[in-house]
């Protein structure tokens, strides 16, 4: 458990530790909680890089991210899709000139491809 401005945070589960350089950084995925001094604990997804300190334990890095609840689907369907181009099963589409405005809803549905990641999704949670 650590301890930040505001309240406290904590691993609940460990999905993966991914070694980077091995014996000095690896990448790790968790299920943590942060409850704030003042309210309810809200529970989340952790992707943070851990570095061997001088003192020989691993600590959290300031490089990495957390998901919240209500972005799992849309993250899952990313690295859904993500790896299916980096393992050769969907082609990379070709780049735009502009970036896309987001999604409003009178655009038309999701690709059958992040139907079926949000599908599997919903299965898992």
């Amino acid at each position: 458990m650590s301890t930040r401005s505001g309240g406290q945070s904590r691993e609940l589960v460990r999905l993966a530790t991914i070694e980077r350089k091995p014996g000095e950084e690896e990448f790790r995925v968790s299920v943590d909680e942060f409850t704030p001094d003042d309210g309810e604990p809200k529970q989340y997804v952790s992707l943070r890089l851990w570095f061997r300190s001088d003192s020989g334990e691993f600590r959290p890095s300031k490089t990495g991210i957390t998901v919240r609840r209500a972005e799992m689907r849309a993250v899952y369907a990313a690295l859904t899709r993500g790896g299916k181009i980096l393992f050769g099963k969907e082609s990379v589409p070709e780049p735009r000139e502009e970036r896309r405005p987001p999604r409003t809803s009178a655009e038309p549905a999701r690709t059958a491809d992040e139907e079926a990641a949000l599908r599997e999704l919903e299965e898992i949670f």
